[in-house]
């Protein structure tokens, strides 16, 4: 396994508890998802990815919220 892919930074980041990076590497997946939702817009297709878009937005949220969680006040 490479581990540079971004699923293996963001479990490494979970796993050093390093919010920082975490937030770093699912911002670049939220961009990657809009900017493909955006490019089908703006050419009137329908997207053949709108189910797999959604399933990863809400898989980052889930790890954003896991990473409100590493933070103690």
């Amino acid at each position: 396994m490479d581990p540079t892919t971004p699923k293996n930074k963001s479990l490494e980041a979970i796993s050093n508890r390093n919010l920082v990076q975490l937030n770093t590497e699912l911002g670049a997946n939220v961009e990657n998802i809009l900017g493909c939702d955006n490019a089908f817009k703006q050419a009137k297709l329908e997207s053949p990815m709108k189910e797999m878009d959604a399933m990863l937005g809400k898989i980052i949220s889930n790890t954003l919220t896991i990473g409100v969680d590493m933070v103690h006040f």
